[in-house]
């Protein structure tokens, strides 16, 4: 075991998981899933978070710079990663996180309890006997109500990638340093799925599917997800039964529309829920016909009632968002007839009912920020301007039933509390403090909820400016002298001019993609 532990902290501290904020394992996320499927899970607020394998904390300390009020733990066995977070931390100025230097498995239910549990890219990536410590934590440390998340690597799907990452380590077994391994697996790459190559075969085909996007990856994820020693995927229905074995249940995944067969043909689909005894074996037998390859699971106490007759009541106290990206026009809300509503994320929906027409209009208008459900229905039923005293319950459920929808697709988004979104530029802007050191390191940064958002080489610029300390005149002087390089020509008064209505449309952007807070810090 000792050899083992060497070889894989010497990996992590050789070639650091960078990693990136994961927005289906904050506790937001946990603690909605737990109350529509009946859970009172704890006040995000003002509650205990542990990150096993926290890296270098670009998933953990986001998150506890959005909850001031919670105490936030992270636990990882690279003493480089953790050196490296501990940094961040200070830049970042961060009093609610302790990161450890130390072994997951080896926690004890003197450091508990915690209300959510996250182990993001740890638990197919370990010994068995660590995979077994790991969910053995869960079972002493989670709180009564908490919710632990995971994820795993999981078959039938990882078969295919497991041959393709058997080669590409058989490729690079001579080489030396990690950085030495991924230069020969990508040039293993290059041989068996050379770009532009027309496929004779099936076999050509499917190498190439899976081959390709590898080499667009950075080294590190190269290296810790196909080169590592350790890389044992497991069947969801083995997953399930290591969590009963230490008083856990399974919760549900985090991407909701994987529990039900939609997109599956009608046949399969009848056939499946014909053969499966229960939810949890059809979702084994959902992984067979998908060709799934990786779960994000949710874990609560054995003890937690759970009730899966999810509805729209379960969505009271909830805030609902989306990004809407066009819809139709204010005439055609109050109509039967069809309207169209294109979201950010690509997707799109067709509704008929005005209630749920008004109410995506709403939320649409309403971003960044989100609207508490209650609030939301209420605005429905105002804008269709009904005497029907009937008109609000009928609301409600119609409404609920299609947000659950969306949210299940990740469409919608739903959290229990409202972000700190700004809902204006104001005059002093402030932008999230992790976003600001993020800047100068990339293209792009965590917002306020939890997600990655893309930033051109003005956002980049601006963002490090915005502190708090300085109005319009000052970030106009700030950046006057590179007006230039953001295609500002004019000169004299008309260079201030444009490079201020430049700031403006900048500041819009970041406001829009939930960068900018609503007070300082």
């Amino acid at each position: 075991m000792a050899m083992e532990d060497a070889s894989v902290q010497a990996a992590y501290d050789d070639v650091p998981y960078l990693g990136v904020p994961h927005r289906h394992s904050h506790p937001d996320r946990l603690a909605v899933l737990g109350r529509l499927f009946g859970v009172a899970t704890p006040d995000v607020r003002a509650c205990r978070v542990l990150e096993m394998g926290c890296a270098t904390g670009r998933n953990l300390l986001p998150m506890a710079q959005e909850l001031p009020g919670s105490t936030f733990v992270g636990v990882d066995f690279s003493a480089v990663q953790i050196e490296q977070g501990k940094s961040l931390q200070a830049e970042v100025g961060l009093k609610n996180v302790e990161l450890r230097h130390g072994r997951a498995e080896e926690l004890t239910p003197a450091d508990g309890p915690f209300d959510y549990i996250i182990a993001h890219g740890i638990y197919s990536w370990v010994p068995m006997a660590v995979r077994e410590g790991i969910m053995r934590a869960f079972g002493q440390l989670l709180s009564p109500q908490g919710v632990a998340y995971v994820d795993f690597n999981t078959y039938p799907g990882w078969h295919t990638r497991q041959a393709l990452r058997e080669m590409m380590m058989f490729h690079s077994r001579n080489q030396g340093t990690p950085r030495e391994k991924v230069a020969r697996a990508r040039r293993l790459i290059d041989v068996l799925a050379p770009k532009g190559a027309k496929h004779e075969t099936l076999y050509q085909a499917v190498v190439a599917s899976e081959l390709g996007p590898i080499i667009e990856r950075p080294d590190w994820y190269v290296f810790h997800d196909y080169l590592e020693g350790f890389n044992q995927p497991l069947y969801f229905h083995e997953f399930v039964r290591q969590a009963g074995a230490e008083g856990l249940q399974y919760l549900s995944d985090t991407y909701l529309a994987l529990m039900t067969p939609e997109g599956l043909l009608p046949e399969v689909q009848k056939e499946l829920e014909e053969v499966a005894g229960d939810l949890l074996e059809l979702e084994q037998y959902m992984d067979f016909a998908r060709n799934r390859m990786f779960r994000q699971a949710t874990l609560v106490r054995a003890e937690a009632a759970l009730d899966r007759n999810v509805g729209s009541d379960r969505l009271a106290g909830l805030y609902a968002s989306v990004a809407l990206k066009s819809g139709p026009a204010e005439q055609e809300l109050r109509g039967a007839s069809a309207a169209r509503f294109e979201f950010h994320d690509g997707t799109s929906v067709e509704a008929t009912d005005p209630r749920v027409k008004i109410a995506l209009a709403t939320l649409g208008a309403a971003w960044p920020l989100g609207v508490r459900f209650e609030e939301l229905c209420a605005a429905v039923v105002a804008a269709l301007g009904t005497a029907d005293p009937d008109m609000a319950g009928r609301t409600r459920r119609v409404v609920g039933t299609h947000l659950l929808e969306l949210f299940a697709r990740d469409t919608v988004q739903l959290h229990p509390r409202p972000l700190r979104c700004a809902d204006a530029v104001g005059e002093r802007p402030v932008a999230s403090a992790f976003a600001r050191v993020e800047s100068r390191e990339g293209d792009a940064v965590t917002n306020v909820a939890h997600e990655r958002a893309g930033i051109d080489a003005l956002a980049k610029r601006l963002l490090p400016l915005l502190d708090g300390t300085r109005d319009r005149a000052a970030l106009v002087a700030a950046i006057a002298d590179e007006a230039r390089t953001f295609g500002v020509t004019e000169s004299g008064m008309g260079r201030r001019k444009a490079v201020a209505e430049l700031i403006e449309q900048g500041l819009e952007a970041l406001r829009l993609s939930r960068l900018l807070i609503q007070s300082p810090e």
